[in-house]
């Protein structure tokens, strides 16, 4: 196991001592003044003097209504300063939002400008999502947010104009809530770090083999039976893990009395829930896709419904030859599609064992009246149906890249995710249909965390080889942490910083010439790990940064 640590005092008064290769030693004078704003701003003039705030209070103001969502966002995250945050009129404001009409710099959804005079800090945007990139920006700028700084008579943010824009609008994290449960807290948490460094899209994955986490009016045993089990092997392994790693111990608060009169574990979301989310994060700028994921992975579905299964059975895979099953799928994704107002949904589509299919007289019913010749196009032609359902209700159906060739329309998207199967992609985007890049090689942050896989995020380019009308159709990229041997956000958080700030960097700038560089990203990082110190988050430690010191 890596070693894990917090960022203290000596990492900034040791750096200039322990660069990585290739970065030149600046100054401790020119650490302390650096302005370091993570993913890299397309232009930043640092200014002479600074802005001092919050003397008595913190005055922030709004040229229109629409912005106001933001500014309780923005009082929420200045809340943790220990100064009292007021609405003001444009002319006192300390922070001004400032809605504008579209010109040359302001025309890409999500831009910003962001001037902090030694008057005020103005943020100017044409949409939503812009003011909320400047005040992302704004945040990076002051000092962490810690409660030993609340007695502090101002607040100093340091003078200067950005002007910044992303290449790519998905920019995502996933998170797996099926393996394990998560509570409302913590997604709300998991979403204020996306916020912080500019992500915008929450892949929610609320159903898999192991449970199911979304409340279904039509369907109630989902949840009543499906939310629950009892430990199986996969959490007997985080248990014996967390002998030597408390962050791998299973939260007892997430365990009740089962039936049997043993214990069982999990929870689910209900619908209020679940709408509470998507306002929590849409006020970030942050949309969420869920994903029930089918045909496969759904062996807690034929648990609780058996009769969508090819033999009554609880099976990984459903059965796409029963009427039933069809029907079972429409319904439960119209109850998503009134929950998450996202135009993508995920269908997953992945890792589909077939087995079952085979000897199935449902199934080979459905390929005789189909003239279907083998398991892969039955499924091929299931996801061509949940296809059209989703086109149907307006939706846009995203899925894993095991469903690029399976007949699909150009409005699909695919998520690549197998890094060894680079060619889909090319495939894909030739066919005209938009894909999501997310390859085991470096976006799987579940997978050990190294320095050279950070590194290999910050020089990722899924544009490359694509002609310029298939580069047009990469959403962007998205970091996955699947949770089977995660059970805490402890945990997450260790697995997912700092890499996570290596997929904010490359996702805002596809341009790889934008991008800092692998060295000037170690170089800026001490400052953000001070920031997660303040947080009270945790994360790994890289190991270019690691100091050895003498126990005292």
């Amino acid at each position: 196991m890596k070693q894990i640590c917090k960022v203290t005092g000596w990492i900034i008064a040791a750096l200039a001592l322990m660069l990585p290769v290739g970065v030149c030693a600046k100054s401790r004078n020119a650490e302390q003044k650096r302005v370091s704003v993570i993913p890299n701003p397309k232009s930043m003039v640092q200014l002479q003097g600074e802005l001092k705030i919050g003397n008595k209070n913190i005055a922030v103001a709004v040229s229109d209504t629409s912005l106001s969502m933001a500014a309780d966002y923005l009082a929420g995250c200045l809340s943790h300063y220990g100064k009292p945050v007021v609405v003001s009129d444009n002319d006192k404001a300390d922070i001004l939002l400032l809605l504008t009409a579209p010109d040359s710099l302001l025309s890409v959804k999500g831009a910003y400008r962001l001037v902090v005079s030694t008057d005020k800090a103005v943020i100017s945007a044409a949409d939503y999502n812009g003011i909320i990139n400047g005040i992302a920006s704004l945040r990076q700028l002051l000092p962490p947010a810690a409660k030993k700084d609340a007695g502090k008579k101002f607040l100093s943010i340091q003078c200067v104009d950005i002007y910044d824009a992303p290449d790519y609008w998905w920019r995502g994290l996933h998170l797996d809530s099926s393996r394990h449960f998560w509570t409302i807290d913590e997604i709300e948490s998991y979403i204020d770090l996306m916020a912080l460094y500019k992500l915008s899209v929450f892949h929610w994955h609320l159903i898999d083999d192991q449970g199911w986490r979304v409340q279904i009016d039509r369907y109630p045993e989902l949840t009543g039976r499906g939310a629950w089990r009892v430990f199986n092997q996969m959490d007997s392994a985080c248990e014996a893990a967390s002998v030597n790693d408390a962050s791998m111990r299973i939260p007892r608060d997430r365990m009740r009395p089962g039936e049997n009169g043993d214990s069982v574990y999990g929870g689910f979301y209900t619908k209020q829930q679940l709408r509470h989310i998507v306002g929590y994060a849409a006020a970030r700028g942050i949309q969420v896709v869920p994903e029930f994921d089918v045909p496969g992975h759904s062996t807690i579905l034929t648990v609780v419904h058996p009769e969508v299964s090819c033999n009554g059975k609880p099976n990984s895979s459903i059965c796409p030859g029963k009427d039933e099953t069809i029907e079972f799928c429409k319904n439960v994704y119209s109850e998503l599609f009134d929950i998450f107002p996202s135009k993508y949904v995920h269908m997953g589509g992945d890792e589909v064992d077939k087995t079952v299919w085979k000897s199935c007289p449902h199934c080979k019913q459905r390929m005789l009246e189909h003239d279907i010749d083998s398991p892969e196009g039955l499924q091929a032609w299931f996801v061509r149906q949940m296809e059209l359902f989703f086109r149907n209700n307006n939706r846009t159906l995203i899925g894993w890249d095991e469903i690029a060739y399976d007949g699909l329309g150009s409005e699909t998207a695919i998520m690549w995710w197998r890094g060894d199967n680079r060619a889909v992609v090319s495939a894909a985007t030739e066919s005209g249909k938009h894909v999501t890049c997310t390859p085991t090689s470096c976006l799987y942050f579940d997978y050990p965390q190294t320095d050279a896989e950070i590194d290999k995020i910050l020089s990722l380019n899924p544009r490359e080889g694509l002609s310029p009308s298939q580069q047009r159709l990469i959403n962007g990229l998205q970091g996955n942490v699947w949770c089977e041997y995660i059970p805490t956000m402890e945990r997450i958080y260790t697995q997912i910083l700092p890499r996570m700030l290596a997929l904010s960097e490359s996702a805002w700038n596809a341009d790889t010439e934008k991008r800092i560089t692998p060295a000037e990203f170690w170089l800026r990082l001490p400052d953000h790990l001070a920031r997660f110190d303040a947080m009270g988050v945790a994360y790994r430690m890289p190991d270019c940064l690691i100091v050895k010191t003498k126990n005292k």
